[in-house]
């Protein structure tokens, strides 16, 4: 049995590069659905229809679910750590040769009771959560496969393009981001852990599990401890890195950055057949004004 697992965390430890990555794609999606841009885009790639309204429900319901998450992941972790450090208190206090007293064992599963209360309700969060991300994540691998498929007609429609031109904004940064599942398998992992702990939670407070010295000490309480306490602190963290995402996602910067006339003190890495994308986001972070 265990009362703290690290995947639930796995959401808040992506790289931002991997956050913006996802903002960019659902910035330019949201530029050339605005400029009107689907029918010839579609020419091409045949499901952006489609992609348009997972990446507007990316910004009004996915994200700001997953700040919220942050936000209750991040009073759950801090009020977790402090009814296991009393519970550990008392444990500590007590000669662990000695039967459990029947005001401890009580005490054990009010502590439980309470954390698992608190648990079901980031597990409900978690779960309103996994078909959004599903159903976004699914449509943006139909697009990737598309782009892997349609690599020479996108190309050419690169060299055809005029600048300014949202099929253009699109289709160019599609080329070059590397994009990929790694926050839809994230969210698959922090699921899986609620369900696990949970059930455990349960097994002890429906009795189950019976309650004695022995069974206690093999849950580490201290280990226990530590590990909300790291989850407190990456959930808190989450929130200021993410603020950086929005005006990306949001479609605003994305339409105000051209790629072939962002100022720069050092030459751009990107050329016409294919843009240095990684590079450009650390470029644009280490210069926002550039």
């Amino acid at each position: 049995m265990k009362l703290a697992d690290d995947s639930i965390t796995a959401l808040f430890t992506i790289p931002k590069s991997d956050w913006m990555v996802i903002s960019y794609r659902v910035g330019a999606t949201i530029v050339a659905d605005d400029a009107n841009a689907s029918g010839p885009i579609s020419t091409i790639l045949p499901d952006f229809p489609q992609l348009i309204p997972v990446c507007r429900n990316w910004n009004s319901v996915i994200f700001p679910g997953l700040l919220t998450y942050s936000e209750q992941l991040k009073t759950f972790a801090a009020q977790t750590v402090q009814e296991l450090t009393s519970l550990n208190n008392t444990l500590t206090a007590l000669n662990p040769a000695a039967p459990l007293p029947s005001s401890v064992i009580q005490n054990v599963i009010d502590t439980f009771s309470q954390i698992n209360s608190s648990a079901s309700n980031l597990y409900d969060a978690m779960s309103n959560l996994q078909p959004e991300l599903n159903k976004f994540f699914n449509e943006n691998a139909v697009i990737n496969n598309e782009i892997s498929s349609f690599q020479a007609a996108v190309t050419e429609s690169i060299k055809t393009l005029g600048e300014k031109s949202p099929m253009f904004q699109f289709l160019f940064m599609q080329v070059a981001i590397d994009f990929d599942n790694t926050v839809d398998k994230a969210a698959g992992l922090a699921y899986g852990a609620w369900q696990a702990i949970i059930a455990d939670l349960n097994d002890v407070i429906s009795g189950k599990i019976n309650i004695t010295m022995p069974f206690l000490l093999s849950l580490d309480i201290g280990a226990a401890i530590n590990s909300w306490e790291t989850i407190q602190t990456e959930a808190a963290a989450f929130a200021s890195m993410a603020a950086g995402t929005v005006p990306y996602s949001s479609g605003s910067k994305f339409a105000s950055v051209n790629p072939f006339a962002v100022s720069m003190p050092i030459s751009p890495p990107f050329t016409l057949a294919g843009l240095n994308y990684m590079s450009y986001i650390a470029l644009q972070t280490e210069h926002p004004n550039s």
